[in-house]
């Protein structure tokens, strides 16, 4: 028998609105807290070294002359002293990063796409994310000011380079290493944070490689290099993955843990799981004329279940094209007009094909079993 095809069309249409609910709120809760924890450094394989008494990496204040020892170590690949700063520019908040270009480039990959990189010998200059650049309308060779948030500092600065990164830098600016210690308001002897590539070594032998290490080998033409001093509290080291870093300010701070999301996810499923019974029961209500029509001509229990089932099927896959192509018109849009700033960098919806796959699977299979308890009721 046909079905009614304009109730069915209604249905599939809530119910593509309905499949909206779980999917994007869990995608924005994973987004928002990958934004988070990726803040200072998205690579897990990568040593940070902070201050343990700061909140946050980014807080957190070292003597520059660290470099030195932790460059010292054998297994140590590479060393980025970084200094993080929130700053204004055109009233937007951003993130600007004070880094030593030549030491940065070991550990992060990034591509100028218009101008050039810094270099030793710039002083006032800077060189910005490209999405960044597009969503400020910046223009190179600029002279740009930039208005610290939690200090009285007021630069202006030259932009001499946009570039691309493929990650969340794309959305920041990179200064000279004294630049950004100016702007965080550190001395300039001081970064907030060494970033570490390295090789064969863990968090536990780096840290007693650089209490006993002697700062003998550093033959790079970086200014840093001079900074040899030996007041170190090596007691208020703290060495771990930039992203565990994040992830205990978001629990130590915020009570935010991954527990808590598991809490919301719950609370979503449960909410989704009423709304679902809903629609199947109004979905079995919508065929009931056309179940006892079958019924009255001699059909069977198993011909009329897999009648059901056969519309529900079709109705589930036309509201997934509905649901993923709005998924990802909101995504598109959310994109170059996102307001949710965190930490200086704009939310981006990240989509993870298997995590939406599996999502829709869940669904899919709990309505089945639905379908099947409401038609044996």
């Amino acid at each position: 028998m046909k079905y009614p095809v304009s109730k069915l069309f209604l249905i599939s249409i809530i119910l593509a609105f309905y499949l909206l609910l779980p999917l994007t709120s869990l995608i924005l809760i994973e987004s928002t807290y990958s934004s988070i924890t990726s803040f200072v450094g998205e690579n897990s394989s990568e040593i940070l070294i902070y201050d343990r008494n700061a909140r946050t990496p980014a807080t957190s204040r070292l003597p520059a002359s660290l470099f030195s020892k932790i460059a010292s170590v054998n297994g140590v690949e590479a060393v980025s002293p970084e200094v993080i700063a929130i700053a204004l520019i055109k009233n937007e908040l951003v993130t600007v990063r004070g880094v030593d270009i030549s030491l940065f480039s070991k550990i992060e990959k990034i591509e100028i796409l218009y101008g050039r990189s810094l270099s030793l010998n710039d002083s006032f200059s800077m060189i910005v994310g490209y999405r960044l650049f597009e969503r400020l309308g910046l223009k190179i060779n600029e002279s740009i000011v930039i208005k610290s948030i939690g200090t009285d500092e007021v630069l202006q600065l030259k932009l001499i380079g946009v570039f691309k990164a493929d990650n969340s830098l794309d959305e920041e600016v990179l200064v000279p290493l004294h630049v950004g210690s100016t702007l965080a308001g550190l001395s300039w002897d001081y970064v907030s944070y060494f970033r570490v590539k390295v090789t064969n070594i863990d968090s536990n032998t780096l840290y007693e490689e650089i209490i006993k290490a002697q700062p003998s080998n550093i033959k790079e033409n970086i200014l840093i290099k001079f900074l040899i001093g030996s007041n170190i509290n090596y007691t208020n080291l703290k060495i771990q993955s930039a992203p565990t870093s994040m992830e205990e300010f978001l629990t130590k701070e915020i009570r935010l843990t991954q527990y808590s999301l598991i809490g919301f996810v719950l609370i979503i499923i449960i909410m989704s799981f009423f709304i679902l019974l809903n629609i199947i029961e109004y979905y079995s209500g919508e065929l009931d004329s056309m179940k006892k029509i079958m019924k009255y001509i001699g059909a069977n229990k198993n011909k009329i279940l897999k009648y059901s089932l056969k519309g529900w099927i079709l109705l589930f896959t036309f509201s997934i094209v509905i649901s993923i192509i709005i998924i990802y018109i909101f995504s598109y849009i959310f994109d170059y007009i996102s307001f949710i700033n965190i930490f200086g960098h704009y939310l981006v919806i990240e989509f993870q094909p298997y995590f939406i796959l599996s999502s829709l699977i869940f669904v899919f299979i709990t309505s089945i079993v639905l379908l099947l308890y409401n038609e044996k009721k």
